[in-house]
């Protein structure tokens, strides 16, 4: 399942959640004969490399076993094209529009999800 031990994956590179759902799903997809996806879902500016950091450096995925980043901001961005109801559209985009991750050192409410808008360039 890994190419590296217990201890480098969970212990040295804090990776013990990844390693444990990677266990868990592989497992589970063997036994029911189904393919395994797992999925990292992330705000757009954390864990940018835990593809190499995890997926490249200690999975060993096959093509019915893989490991993937993906970013809160990428599903909202992509729902006005998802053929989802416009109710259903109009109810996410807000939901992830108005998010709140707690209050910041400012003392000011923090969104939980940046606006394409108002990211960097390139993000």
């Amino acid at each position: 399942m890994f190419t590296g031990s217990y201890h480098q994956v969970a212990v040295h590179s804090k990776l013990y959640q990844l390693m444990r759902l990677w266990l868990l799903g592989s497992w589970l997809a063997e036994q029911e004969g189904a393919r395994f996806h797992l999925v990292n879902l992330v705000r757009w500016q954390d864990e940018r490399d835990v593809e190499d950091r995890f997926g490249s450096r200690y999975c060993c995925q096959l093509p019915e076993r893989r490991f993937r980043r993906a970013t809160w901001e990428s599903i909202w961005n992509e729902l006005p094209a998802s053929g989802l109801s416009d109710q259903t559209v109009f109810r996410l985009g807000s939901y992830l529009a108005n998010k709140s991750c707690g209050y910041g050192s400012d003392g000011l409410l923090q969104r939980a999800f940046t606006p394409r808008a108002e990211r960097p360039a390139g993000s």
